[in-house]
């Protein structure tokens, strides 16, 4: 089977850019900062999940982060969207990926979950995705209100350093632009 994955990335674009905008409106128009943005996801499973999460400075900074900063590694708490006090949901609440967006994320579903290597080409392909679209999306200025945010783009239960690498790509890929 052909994957076309430039139209999975204009649909997954259009989507995340209109639902990231109402999201980071919201937070803003209530005087909550972001520390940080991103998607979450996992293909070939036998359960579908993709969403955008969201993690808030007062989250980041709070004792219980603190204290787990100190008894953890720094990277695990920083990266684990899990962690976040907006781990999912986010599209949902604010009117949800389009049909013809969830159609494609399900025909990546039935294609991971064909093995481990289809799930791996799979992965891989939506994180190029992913990170593409956070890119654009600074470069749009839906994140200008927040400087510092780290983007985060993950399949569940990855390490927490491949997340850190991809933060690190998306900031290069919003100064080549700039």
């Amino acid at each position: 089977m052909e994957i076309d994955w430039q139209a999975i990335d204009r649909l997954i674009s259009a989507d995340s850019k209109r639902l990231l905008q109402l999201f980071t409106s919201e937070m803003s128009s209530k005087g909550v900062p972001l520390d940080a943005i991103g998607f979450a996801f996992e293909f070939g499973r036998r359960s579908l999940q993709f969403d955008i999460c969201a993690n808030t400075v007062a989250n980041a900074r709070s004792p219980v982060a603190e204290r787990r900063q100190r008894d953890e590694q720094f990277d695990e708490w920083l990266w684990n969207s899990g962690d976040f006090d907006f781990p999912g949901a986010i599209a949902e609440t604010f009117g949800g990926f389009s049909a013809a967006c969830w159609q494609e994320l399900q025909m990546l579903e039935q294609i991971a979950n064909q093995g481990e290597t289809a799930r791996s080409f799979i992965s891989s392909g939506i994180t190029e995705i992913c990170c593409h679209v956070l890119a654009e999306c600074s470069i749009a200025g839906v994140f200008s209100q927040y400087p510092d945010i780290k983007y985060n783009v993950g399949d569940l239960l990855e390490e927490p350093a491949l997340i850190r690498q991809r933060h690190d790509v998306i900031k290069s890929l919003i100064e080549r632009a700039s």
